[in-house]
């Protein structure tokens, strides 16, 4: 474990050009105004894969996970379900609010922010919530007891005055595409750092769009923003793909590189919108410029009973499922090249896939095609030793 002492900027510093998944959504055109952001000191302990150090971290599961019913539809009736997304788009609209909002020149945040142990004041911190506890209490529950095992003192867990879950909506169109990017405290990244969630979460409260894509390219410790912070650069030998359905949430390294191309989509666009409930859960951590939802924000909330959201949740079934089950080696013949260009750390990076032809395409032929069939054939996973290359 390390322990780094930086000079943190009080704003967020920017890396995406285009709508994203992540916390960092502007130009980097507003860099300027960071430039000018007070600074203070802020001690990190990061273990020796780069992740925020805590005890947890172990016995979290980091290969990509997929639950098709977090929430179940049938559970809300039109009205909630409308409410829902209603609710969505004010979040999303007040998520890019934040971000034009400057006060004595910095910014009042970009994400939304549920503490560990804070009572949720609707739907949506209640999801973001239940999202924090599912994917943590298996892993802190076995921390404690090998702590106790252990005859120690301390239990093994997690500071839960600074763990919780950092969470923000995405209501786009059905065509529309998501840039690749990372999930990291933007805010550290002037400092030299890279400090990622543990994990990241999307749960799909829509049936189409374009699918998430992670790639398994993390970044490093060190993050060296002025020289395009090279380290991110390198091979990629894994690839999941998961295409929205209504209720299904997946979970994925908080470090790994992921977006959501519109080359992947299935089908002709259709007129509904995309709606996306993005989580990322961080112990021992909160981001800097992520803050709970203000009153004024809160105020515009639609869904406000908690219990009524708790029956949205299923809480029986079949556990998630690990993406590299059923995966298939990619064959020599009918694959593609997709080669996808974007902006990072003021750098132009280019990153390759090579994939089956058609992989993309819903059909139950397993012979022309390298779909897994879990999931409903809503996630696809590849698997090679030479996949792609970030550069």
């Amino acid at each position: 474990m390390t322990t780094r002492r930086t000079r943190r900027a009080n704003d967020a510093r920017e890396a995406t050009t285009s709508e994203s998944e992540s916390e960092s959504e502007s130009d980097e055109s507003d860099e300027s105004d960071d430039d000018a952001s007070a600074t203070s000191e802020l001690e990190l302990a990061v273990d020796e894969l780069g992740r925020i150090a805590c005890e947890v971290n172990r016995y979290l599961t980091y290969e990509t996970t997929s639950a098709t019913t977090f929430a179940g539809r049938d559970a809300l009736d039109d009205d909630d379900a409308r409410r829902l997304t209603k609710d969505c788009e004010a979040a999303h609209t007040a998520k890019n609010a934040r971000g034009k909002r400057r006060t004595s020149g910095t910014s009042s945040g970009r994400t939304f922010w549920v503490n560990a142990e804070s009572e949720p004041r609707c739907a949506l911190e209640y999801l973001a919530r239940e999202t924090f506890r599912r994917a943590t209490r298996e892993a802190a529950a076995r921390a404690e007891r090998d702590a106790g095992a252990r005859d120690e003192d301390e239990r093994a867990r997690y500071d839960p005055s600074k763990s919780g879950a950092e969470w923000w909506t995405q209501v786009i169109d059905e065509g529309d595409e998501i840039g690749w990017h990372w999930d990291k405290d933007y805010a550290l990244e002037g400092a030299g750092v890279n400090a990622h969630p543990q994990l990241g979460t999307v749960t799909y409260f829509c049936d189409g769009g374009t699918p998430t894509v992670v790639v398994n390219r993390p970044t490093k410790v060190n993050c060296d923003y002025e020289n395009g912070d090279v380290g991110v650069c390198g091979d990629i030998t894994e690839c999941v793909v998961s295409w929205p359905k209504w209720g299904k949430q997946i979970t994925f390294d908080g470090r790994f590189l992921h977006g959501a191309p519109s080359e992947f989509a299935r089908g002709t666009p259709q007129s509904s919108k995309r709606v996306t409930f993005l989580v990322n859960v961080w112990l021992n951590h909160k981001p800097i410029t992520a803050q709970p939802l203000s009153q004024d924000e809160l105020a515009t909330m639609q869904l406000r009973d908690v219990e009524r959201a708790r029956s949205w949740v299923v809480t029986t079934g079949t556990p998630p499922s690990a993406a590299v089950v059923g995966k298939r080696e990619l064959r020599e013949r009918s694959r593609r090249t997709f080669d996808f260009k974007f902006k990072y750390s003021g750098a132009k990076r280019h990153l390759e896939l090579t994939l089956p032809l058609d992989f993309s395409k819903n059909s139950d032929d397993s012979s022309s095609s390298e779909v897994c069939a879990g999931d409903e054939s809503t996630r696809a996973v590849f698997s090679r030793a030479a996949l792609g290359e970030l550069r």
